[in-house]
This record gives C-alpha cells, sequence and structure tokens, in this order.
C-alpha cells in the first residue's frame, strides 16, 4: 500500500477499524521501511525510534489517540512512546 493510501485511512470520520489496528499496521508498515530496525523492540536505540519517527510522521499527527481503551495504550502505545511529542 503506498503512503498516500495509508494515510487516507486514519483522517477518515467513518471509519470501520478499531483504531489500535490503525495503529498497529501503521507501526508494521513503518517498519517494513526500515528494514534494518533490530526485530526485539528492547534492542532498539534511540536512533531506532528516530527513523521510525522520521517514517511516520505524516501519519503520527491523524491517529485517534483519544480512542484507545487504557489497555491497549499500555500495550501498544507505551512501547514506542519515543515516536510521540510529550
Amino acid at each position: 500500500m503506498g503512503e498516500d493510501s495509508l494515510i487516507s485511512i486514519p483522517k477518515q470520520d467513518d471509519l470501520q477499524l478499531e483504531v489500535s489496528k490503525i495503529w498497529e499496521d501503521v507501526i508494521e508498515w513503518g517498519k517494513a521501511k526500515n528494514p534494518t530496525l533490530p526485530t526485539n523492540l528492547n534492542e532498539w536505540t534511540s536512533d531506532n525510534f528516530l527513523s521510525l519517527k522520521e517514517t511516520l510522521k505524516e501519519f503520527l499527527p491523524h491517529i485517534r489517540y483519544f480512542n484507545f481503551s487504557n489497555t491497549d495504550v499500555v500495550e501498544k502505545i507505551y512501547p514506542y512512546q519515543q515516536l510521540l511529542e510529550h
């Protein structure tokens, strides 16, 4: 899927997908664009997170973070917190 097509997904107001699924797919897309990233997230450096953040910079502002459940925040967003602005 191309970047323009992918970025249009989180922008849609009538989206039928769960926001956590969109997040997972965007993260996986970003990882695929950066094949040198370690597969084990525990081995990631700050530079690894910066690389992924740069790849996803057009997507991250369109994710509806307020729609995540508390569990999803802990399980899916927290491990990637370095991608987000405070």
